[in-house]
């Protein structure tokens, strides 16, 4: 079995809420991993996330093994957004996939990374350091800032798959209006998604490793595959026991100035994209 709807980005901009939505459709068969990566893994394989992944079509094929009448098989990797590889086996299928571009304002989303890493222990500094001076953080700078600029890589899946085979959802409709959003989604599918489970996406708040043994722990291939698969109330408890809160924001009203800047242009190309419904 091969994959034929694949949710390819943002990072930190819903895509977890909706594959956890995803599940519960009789319709879309998700396999038990969210984050696959095989098709852009020759981008994110150096990556600091230390990621899991395929090391083979056999491999990458399996996970969709237990699918059945299911009209189709979800792979979300936000990581695809930005991966020629992932646009070129995607653009080469001979019956067109379905894919869905989950877009979250520029500053917001880079903010929300930045947060996240310093709560995993991947970044120590303030994102400052990060902006002014990108060859000492290169893969800091790229998550922050290059994976915001969607006017860079949007166009290209558009012009790859066609705009009847790409929907864009933005993060603010999806939480404000997600019923709405996923009656648009579900018309897009030509399927049926009344009667799920609708979650709210959560703004994961700032927090900090408590210690250094904690940061290398969760640097860990193995403990992260284990992290994943625990149930939602274990992360819970796992996270509260092994972080404590930021006590300031993570991202200075000047940073966020800095931000605003850099990201001029991906801001207002986000700002032309229509409502996602």
């Amino acid at each position: 079995m091969t994959p034929n709807l694949f949710v390819v980005g943002a990072p930190k901009a819903g895509t977890t809420t909706l594959f956890d939505i995803l599940k519960d459709s009789k319709d879309i068969y998700t396999p038990n991993t969210k984050e696959i990566h095989y098709l852009s893994r020759s981008s994110v394989i150096d990556s600091y996330y230390n990621p899991v992944i395929p090391k083979s079509d056999t491999e990458y094929f399996s996970l969709f093994n237990h699918a059945s009448s299911e009209r189709y098989r979800l792979d979300c990797s936000p990581s695809y957004l930005y991966s020629n590889d992932a646009l070129e086996y995607i653009g080469a299928n001979k019956k067109t996939p379905k894919v869905v571009i989950m877009l979250r304002d520029p500053v917001e989303r880079s903010i929300s990374h930045y947060s996240m890493d310093l709560s995993k222990g991947f970044i120590n500094v303030a994102i400052k350091n990060v902006l002014n001076d990108p060859n000492n953080y290169p893969q800091h700078f790229n998550e922050y800032i290059t994976l915001s600029k969607y006017e860079d890589y949007v166009p290209m899946w558009i012009k790859k798959l066609g705009k009847d085979n790409v929907l864009i959802i933005k993060t603010e409709d999806f939480k404000s209006h997600q019923q709405k959003v996923l009656s648009a989604l579900a018309e897009f599918l030509d399927i049926n998604l009344d009667k799920l489970n609708i979650n709210s996406i959560n703004s994961n708040s700032a927090f900090l490793p408590r210690n250094n043994l904690v940061i290398r722990a969760r640097q860990s291939k193995l403990l992260f595959k284990s992290y994943q698969a625990m149930p939602s109330w274990l992360k819970d408890l796992v996270t509260k026991a092994t972080t404590k809160p930021l006590k300031e924001k993570p991202v200075s009203s000047d940073e966020k100035k800095q931000l605003s800047n850099i990201l001029t242009s991906s801001v207002e190309f986000y700002q032309s994209v229509p409502e996602s419904f």
